[in-house]
């Protein structure tokens, strides 16, 4: 899901093999099957003999450092479920809820659950995900634990005699949401909900399918970068016991060992998600903080001050869930074990961009209290991007966005 094209490439080179020999294919498969995976940004290369043993055939796949745009058609999901419901489902993804889409057409299904996670970034779903559920595995939607799953709508008329717990159904055809909870409208701050949402209502103009893509991904992006972006301020190291003066944004080099957790714990640990040596063991709790130790002291995030930076008392409320969240957990520890120069993602490079931005207007770099701000801010993106976009299409084609895409914030 996160890395398409590198699959993409990777069984293109299989199908070449494949024209060859079975044996060639077979040979390469073998040879791809020992590789790790590589993190973002990193390559792989596999070498395996010709059938004649008289060549050896080399192949570099590389993985991308951003994937957002990878084969995500957020336009898609826009349309389907149009702005005052896409925003409903994604507040629900974004607690960690169960979401069930539905719809008549597999195409349709496949692309907006594939959309609905990619707009996490740079957040990670870390459950069950499930683009299109066959129909002899539906006891699947009975899970107790979070998942988004997704279900052609001939199978529907199974879901009444299953026992279906908080589970929120969204019909992709109809545009419609049933077995809400009732607070979806009202998980995201309102004033940012609300520029949220004038953001996405640029977005459904007559424009290029291009460009809704990068405009939407843009607005969530955005909406990241003003209710986490502070994060690496309650970065801190301490040695001895004693804090440590560090810099917003850094973070010890070549940090190794174990990301320990300490506080009131709630439930069962998740698993190591990066492929790495350093051993990853996170518990979702309360209060807590998280650390890593390096070579001169503990990198330490203090979730509590992260939380109470906030002078907004609604945004407050609302880190306080989702920092309860694995995926903000697993977000954290991933930071706690890079080194700066290894966090080069759009995400980090908008928050270089924001406090660039809050530094020329004097604003300080914490989440700035007035978030009208955020609103006229992506009212007049929308507006400037559209229109240097339109222009550009005529003139660059397709890889217009590419070139416009680091004026978007």
């Amino acid at each position: 899901m996160s890395a398409f094209v590198f699959y993409a490439n990777v069984l293109k080179e299989i199908q070449n093999r494949h024209a060859l020999s079975e044996a060639a294919a077979s040979t390469f498969i073998g040879a791809a099957y020992r590789k790790p995976y590589p993190p973002p940004g990193d390559s792989i290369t596999i070498c395996c003999c010709g059938e004649q043993r008289d060549m050896l055939h080399v192949s570099t796949f590389t993985r991308l450092v951003d994937s957002r745009l990878e084969h995500v058609d957020y336009a898609c999901l826009l349309h389907a479920l149009g702005i005052s419901q896409l925003v409903k489902v994604f507040s629900a993804v974004l607690m960690e809820r169960r979401v069930l889409f539905v719809a008549s057409r597999l195409s349709t299904l496949s692309s907006c659950v594939h959309a609905i996670t990619a707009l996490l970034y740079p957040f990670i779903w870390q459950h069950t995900f499930v683009p299109v559920l066959p129909s002899k595995l539906l006891d699947f939607v009975c899970s107790p634990t979070p998942f988004i799953i997704g279900m052609l709508s001939e199978n529907c008329a199974q879901l009444s005699n299953m026992p279906l717990s908080e589970v929120l159904l969204v019909n992709l055809d109809r545009a419609e949401l049933s077995w809400q909870q009732g607070d979806e409208g009202t998980l995201i701050p309102r004033k940012l909900h609300k520029a949220l949402m004038n953001a996405l209502g640029m977005c459904l103009d007559d424009i290029g399918n291009n460009t809704k893509n990068l405009m939407i991904s843009e607005a969530f992006i955005r909406l990241f970068v003003e209710t986490v972006g502070h994060y690496k301020q309650h970065l801190v190291t301490q040695q001895n016991g004693v804090r440590l003066l560090q810099m917003p944004g850094t973070r010890l080099k070549n940090a190794t060992g174990n990301v320990t957790i300490t506080g009131k714990r709630l439930d069962a640990g998740m698993s190591d998600t990066r492929n790495s040596a350093a051993s990853l063991n996170c518990k979702r709790l309360i209060g807590c903080r998280m650390s890593v130790v390096g070579p001169i002291g503990i990198v330490e995030f203090q979730k509590d001050s992260f939380v109470n930076a906030v002078q907004s008392k609604s945004t407050r409320v609302f880190l306080q869930w989702f920092c309860e969240t694995q995926m903000f957990e697993v977000f954290v520890a991933d930071r706690l074990q890079e080194a700066p120069a290894e966090s080069c993602g759009l995400f980090e490079t908008r928050l270089s961009e924001h406090e660039l931005e809050c530094y020329t207007t004097k604003h300080s770099t914490t989440l700035r209290s007035n978030v009208k701000v955020f609103g006229k801010k992506m009212k007049g993106i929308g507006k400037q991007m559209k229109k240097a976009i339109t222009s550009l299409e005529p003139l660059m084609g397709v890889n217009s966005e590419d070139q416009f895409a680091k004026l978007a914030i």
